[in-house]
């Protein structure tokens, strides 16, 4: 049987029924962007399928909840199929949480190119090319429950190379022993390489991320298959807006006119490596010295942020900077703890919110309540417990930060 080199896209979490959001007021100039940004990324994927000369495209669930999209978002998607259709390139599509095969109209058919496999067990479709099969592609919309079990899914017994399709949580031990070339796997919005060649497997992630949490590029992965049965993975950039963290350093003799300069620096360095993106930047400051506390108390931020948009509202596309926040180390050192002080006992308190020691709910709402003078406003800490620990450590950063500007002056501190 004759071998060739296969070449496909592998995508997922398209989401084309949610616009970007994560910001409490979106700037005027963005609201178009985050309402157009799943489409744009989507017409990416499609552009990268096609540039690359791609064999067929793999779609790993979560592409579009028909019911929220509605009828713009049926028609954006059959005519993004269509510009596949008229390259010859098939579609493999695996339904995830949104966008199970029941789910699309009967009376909006698909292009024949798109294949779309079953949800109740998982069935099979061969590639073929030069009138020989090339690949057997074996696929399971989302099964009950969300987690894909590794035992439903077989090597080809021809030799062919397998390519399954799924979304939801796995088990990365169970998939690298099936013995399968590839999964290409749906339901995760962060990119991740959970096997490598020769039994490889990939979350290729969102085409576009939603907010502020989603930093860093959005992509969908270009495949190759060698005539040997290796594989070769890499991304292909989708998105249209980016999300970025960035920490800066000062130190004790650091005026706020040079930290401004230093973020103008890498917003310049940001707008040079990603042409063509929407920017949303968001940082950190660490170091020493009195700017730090200048900082926290926010006002002195304000203005930075304020003059910065003044300096890049022309920019096109556009440079957003999103938030400057002082880390937690820097606004609060680990001395103050040891302080024998109200301020000291305060901080202590707010250790026990940190999700790192073992108490009960009880435990924790007490001290505060001692310190607040048993303000009934205490009450409301409890909603702590159910945040995560990056969230929970968030607010407890801001609380000590607070604390510590209201319970002793500047020059008191240590």
């Amino acid at each position: 049987m004759s071998r060739r080199r296969l070449r496909f896209i592998h995508s997922s979490d398209w989401h084309l029924e949610s616009p970007l959001g994560g910001l409490a007021n979106v700037p005027e100039r963005l609201r178009g962007p985050f309402l157009d940004a799943p489409y744009r990324a989507a017409e990416r994927v499609v552009a990268a399928a096609l540039a690359e000369q791609a064999d067929f495209v793999v779609l790993a669930g979560d592409i579009i909840d028909v019911e929220l999209a509605g009828p713009h978002g049926i028609d954006f998607l059959r005519r993004q199929f269509t510009r596949l259709a008229e390259r010859q390139i098939p579609v493999y599509w695996a339904g995830g949480r949104v966008d199970r095969p029941e789910r699309w109209p009967a009376a909006l058919p698909l292009p024949e190119n798109v294949h779309r496999f079953s949800s109740r067990r998982p069935h099979d479709f061969v590639f073929e090319a030069g009138n020989a099969p090339q690949a057997r592609l074996t696929g399971l919309s989302r099964p009950r429950g969300g987690k894909i079990r590794a035992a439903d899914f077989w090597p080809d017994p021809d030799g062919l190379p397998t390519i399954a399709v799924a979304h939801g949580r796995v088990d990365r031990a169970a998939l690298a022993a099936r013995g399968l070339t590839y999964w290409a796997l749906g339901g995760k919005h962060r990119r991740t390489t959970l096997l490598e060649t020769p039994h490889a497997a990939e979350y290729a992630g969102s085409t576009q991320a939603r907010g502020p949490a989603e930093t860093g590029s959005s992509s969908c992965t270009a495949v190759e298959i060698d005539e040997e049965g290796a594989v070769h993975a890499r991304p292909i950039s989708t998105d249209v807006v980016r999300w970025h963290t960035r920490r800066v350093v000062v130190g004790d003799a650091t005026t706020a006119e040079a930290l401004e300069g230093l973020l103008i620096e890498q917003l310049n360095d940001l707008c040079r490596g990603t042409p063509g993106l929407h920017l949303l930047v968001s940082w950190t400051v660490q170091g020493t010295g009195p700017l730090i506390a200048t900082l926290r108390r926010g006002k002195r931020t304000t203005e930075i942020l304020a003059r910065l948009r003044r300096r890049y509202e022309a920019e096109n596309p556009v440079v957003w900077p999103l938030g400057l926040e002082v880390e937690a180390e820097a606004a609060v050192p680990p001395a103050w703890l040891e302080q024998d002080s109200l301020l000291g006992d305060y901080l202590r308190s707010l250790v026990h919110f940190d999700g790192r020691v073992d108490t009960t709910v009880a435990d924790l709402v007490g001290p505060l309540r001692d310190l607040a003078g048993r303000h009934p406003a205490a009450a409301d800490l409890e909603c702590l417990i159910g945040l995560s620990d990056v969230e929970r450590r968030k607010v407890l950063q801001k609380a000590a930060a607070l604390g510590a500007d209201l319970l002793t002056c500047e020059e008191a501190r240590p």
